[in-house]
């Protein structure tokens, strides 16, 4: 295997957090981060943008 579990954790994370900002619109982008793990939500925000090139709002809203 190459990848190590921070980075397995990392990639799972944001997978997870794509899917429930489509699945449940109505969550607050704190609330996504919240449940992925994330206390801090602009940490989870720059994450995000570096994993998927937009923040999680714009994600959201371009996916719809």
């Amino acid at each position: 295997m190459s990848e190590n579990i921070s980075d397995y954790l990392y990639r799972a994370r944001m997978q997870r957090a794509r899917e429930l900002l489509l699945e449940q619109p109505e969550l607050k982008v704190s609330d996504v981060a919240s449940a992925i793990g994330y206390h801090k939500p602009q940490y989870f925000i720059k994450l995000f943008k570096e994993h998927y090139g937009l923040t999680p709002q714009d994600y959201r809203h371009k996916s719809t």
